[in-house]
């Protein structure tokens, strides 16, 4: 299934991407305030926050990932908001956000990553064993074993351009045998695996990680 084939009633056609840090903190928050205010005045203008979790930003100085969708139309105000005030920003389209690597590079660590990993495992290796877990397996374009339009909506969510959390799964051993639960996120490992991306970031503990080492998961 190509990604770039999907029906979508999204209207946007550019995204863009700045951060709130330690060192544009004013500048910063004032350009997201005024984006946002645009937000209310318009539903097609989509403004999202991602805050960084305590102690990255302790780390990064990066206290927010701000994502803004919206029609190509604007996309001088946009920037005009962010270069009146020196704020740096990415800029990508609504084909660049559907590549395969680029929408690998944008899975990362849930809201609380104390404890946690992004491994990135062979998304083949991971399909064998989520199959063998009947009660919860979703099959190819989530034709059986999905929740209502949660398989849809990630489809729409992967076009956003926007950071993705990584689905969250837990390796085990039982009786000589290698056991796989998803217990976060199985339409998102759904969506990416029918659209064909060859391997795929998983969050999960250091158990479980060692885990995928010993059987040969982790690619």
């Amino acid at each position: 299934m190509k990604i770039n084939n999907i029906q979508s009633n999204l209207s946007f056609g550019s995204n863009y991407r700045f951060t709130v840090t330690t060192k544009n903190f004013s500048e910063a928050m004032d350009a997201a305030d005024i984006l946002a205010e645009k937000e209310f005045k318009d539903k097609e203008f989509k403004a999202h926050a991602t805050f960084t979790p305590f102690q990255e930003s302790l780390e990064t100085g990066v206290y927010q990932k701000i994502h803004i969708s919206s029609p190509n139309r604007y996309d001088e105000y946009i920037e005009s908001v962010l270069k009146q005030r020196n704020i740096p920003f990415t800029k990508q389209s609504k084909n660049d956000a559907i590549k395969l690597e680029n929408i690998y590079d944008r899975i990362v660590l849930g809201q609380y990553p104390e404890g946690k990993m992004l491994v990135s495992l062979n998304t083949e290796k991971v399909e064998k064993l989520f199959k063998e877990n009947q009660d919860s397996y979703i099959s190819y374009k989530g034709q059986k074993g999905a929740i209502g339009n949660r398989y849809k909506g990630v489809l729409e969510f992967l076009l956003t351009g926007r950071d993705i959390e990584a689905t969250k799964l837990y390796l085990s051993e039982r009786e000589n045998k290698l056991h796989l639960e998803i217990y976060d996120g199985r339409h998102r490992f759904a969506v990416m695996r029918d659209i064909g991306m060859p391997r795929i970031k998983f969050e999960m503990d250091e158990e479980s990680f060692l885990i995928a080492q010993k059987y040969n998961l982790i690619d």
